[in-house]
């Protein structure tokens, strides 16, 4: 009665959560009293409630989306770099399969090429022949695509001599099938190596070896004779 504060409290009042507020006054009929107001707190602890339940299904909102933008941009940083990674592979791969001086080429069940390199075409005078059957391209009946089938179950390369654009070439191949999952066979690999110099460099040594022997033994002959 004595304080010119005004002071409040909670309470339960008929089973209802009441904030009174109170503040003493005086007047010349009542030189002391107490002025007191009481308010209900169930609509305000309705919307408490209810924004209490906003504010944690906004939180958890927030921390999911946060938590999807994070893994979004990690992954997104993830595929940019496995991009990256996999363009430097296949351009240095490509490359070197191109710069090979051995022909590679791949052949799918249909009998076409799916892969083939450029010592490939230059070997066999061709060009552009990715994607086209192989007959068509390959026109030696000496390796036609069902020679190839029959070539594939040595275990061993083979030497064959082909007249291509009018130039006897001497060619080392080796043909294997391709399994996926230990399934049946579904394409082979061809590959073939120009040995054609080779050959001429080991007639012309052995020329020059037999010429040296004769060399030798008409040196020797000679010498008897003397």
């Amino acid at each position: 009665l004595e304080s010119d504060t005004i002071f409040h409290r909670k309470y339960f009042f008929q089973g209802n959560e009441v904030l009174e507020l109170v503040r003493p006054f005086a007047i010349d009929d009542y030189p002391f009293g107490l002025f007191r107001v009481g308010l209900s707190l169930r609509s305000y602890n309705n919307v408490s409630s209810a924004f209490d339940i906003q504010m944690v299904l906004l939180t958890v909102a927030l921390f999911g989306m946060l938590l999807v933008g994070l893994l979004y941009f990690n992954s997104r940083q993830k595929r940019r770099q496995i991009t990256r990674q996999y363009s430097e592979i296949k351009l240095t791969t490509s490359t070197i399969f191109d710069q090979m001086t051995t022909g590679v080429a791949a052949i799918d069940i249909n009998k076409t090429i799916t892969l083939v390199n450029r010592a490939f075409e230059d070997i066999f005078g061709v060009d552009s022949v990715l994607d086209q059957k192989w007959n068509d391209v390959i026109t030696s009946p000496e390796i036609a695509i069902d020679r190839l089938k029959i070539y594939s179950n040595k275990t061993e390369e083979f030497e064959l001599t082909l007249t291509i654009n009018n130039k006897t070439k001497i060619l080392l191949m080796a043909v294997s099938e391709v399994v996926y999952n230990d399934e049946l066979p579904s394409g082979l690999i061809v590959v073939v190596y120009d040995i054609t110099e080779l050959k001429e460099y080991q007639r012309n040594s052995i020329r020059k070896e037999r010429l040296s022997e004769m060399g030798n033994l008409a040196a020797g002959v000679a010498h008897e004779i003397r």
